[in-house]
């Protein structure tokens, strides 16, 4: 009897250290893998070559100079420097990263795509025919695609200094309105999704900045125009 209980026990402990390995395993691996990526040249072309360091860097820089402009001609109006910058990384690292994992797994098992915004779908956001192998490449492109769409809304946000100008757009790269299961006679369903999905965006930002505000200010409030 002592022996078969010791059995389960040593059996237990084992599953155990199996689970908990598989679990740093499937949590380190995406992290390093991002880390190295985010050095590299971002694969849509809108990017011009650009590593994500560096869109980043240049990003930063846009809203600084903007914010410096803003407060030159609004001397009584507060500006929050690096509130615009800080709430488009972290709407993009609190949002758009785990979304963006979930659209590519979406790729792998397909039968998860019904949980997926199906004019997303249309728009190629969701991967198609995945692999494991190309799991993290796959999220990683996709997490692009939701980049570049932020980009493209920067210049319509709430807050008055964060508006900095769109990035060149690349006619030959990728268009949210070519997906696979587009067609011409999307056209306008295609504009009303890319509504609905600015206003979702917005709405996300515009609550981050909030708090971010609320955080770092007590007394001036958001100035709007």
């Amino acid at each position: 009897m002592k022996s078969i209980t010791r059995f389960l026990r040593f059996v237990i402990r084992v599953v155990f250290r199996v689970c908990l390995v598989g679990l740093l395993f499937a949590t380190l691996t995406p992290i390093a893998y991002f880390a190295w990526r985010a050095s590299q040249p971002m694969e849509l072309s809108q990017f011009d070559g650009k590593t994500y360091f560096d869109w980043l860097k240049g990003r930063h820089t846009a809203y600084d100079d903007l914010a410096q402009e803003y407060r030159s001609n609004h001397p009584k109006q507060e500006v929050k420097d690096g509130l615009c910058f800080y709430t488009e990384v972290g709407v993009q690292l609190m949002a758009v990263l785990p979304n963006s994992g979930f659209y590519a797994l979406a790729g792998i098992y397909p039968s998860l795509q019904s949980y997926t915004n199906p004019k997303d779908r249309g728009k190629g956001l969701v991967p198609q025919q995945v692999s494991w192998i190309g799991f993290l490449p796959a999220w990683w492109k996709t997490y692009e695609k939701f980049v570049w769409e932020m980009a493209e809304h920067a210049p319509h946000g709430p807050v008055p200094y964060c508006r900095i100008s769109p990035p060149q757009f690349n006619q030959n790269s990728f268009n949210v309105e070519s997906g696979p299961d587009y067609s011409p006679n999307q056209g306008s369903n295609a504009i009303g999704v890319r509504f609905h999905h600015d206003i979702l965006m917005r709405q996300s930002m515009h609550h981050l900045a909030r708090r971010l505000h609320s955080k770092y200010s007590h007394h001036a409030p958001l100035v709007y125009e």
